[in-house]
């Protein structure tokens, strides 16, 4: 899946690129699970992940990251949003999630997107600035079968 989009240059005149993950980016985002791991973060393992992982760049490195889960309803989840614990752009991170969102509905008919995450101090901000309703409090839980 080949998607990039170039977009201007923010306040500090260099320029963010959102697109998909490749191989190459793994190495860094298990890195940032690692630096996050006393803030309870885990290294979830990759084969949890869709092909369907968006990251966003500036000129010099990596930023953020998430994924988009696709559906067969019209409804599609985004999750496992991280970021390198150096990072403190929250631009990057809004346009990450905008340009995901533009996904979910240009390519995959998405008419909702939902998140379900447990760090609003990350998040929460931005996910309303962005239009999202907040429901209920809500936790990630994963079962190994």
């Amino acid at each position: 899946m080949e998607c990039k989009e170039h977009i201007e240059p923010n306040q500090t005149g260099m320029f963010l690129t959102a697109r998909a993950i490749n191989k190459d980016d793994l190495s860094y985002i298990k890195k940032w699970y690692v630096a996050r791991k006393h803030q309870g973060f885990q290294c979830p393992p990759f084969d949890i992940f869709p092909e369907t992982g968006y990251i966003i760049e500036d000129d010099i490195k990596r930023l953020y990251a998430a994924w988009l889960y696709v559906s067969n309803s019209k409804v599609h989840l985004l999750d496992w949003i991280i970021g390198d614990p150096k990072a403190r752009n929250p631009e990057a991170l809004q346009i990450l999630i905008e340009h995901i969102c533009k996904e979910a509905k240009d390519t995959y008919n998405a008419k909702y997107v939902m998140s379900v995450f447990n760090n609003n101090l990350i998040l929460e901000k931005q996910y309303v600035t962005l239009g999202f309703m907040k429901g209920g409090n809500c936790f990630n839980y994963i079962k190994i079968l």
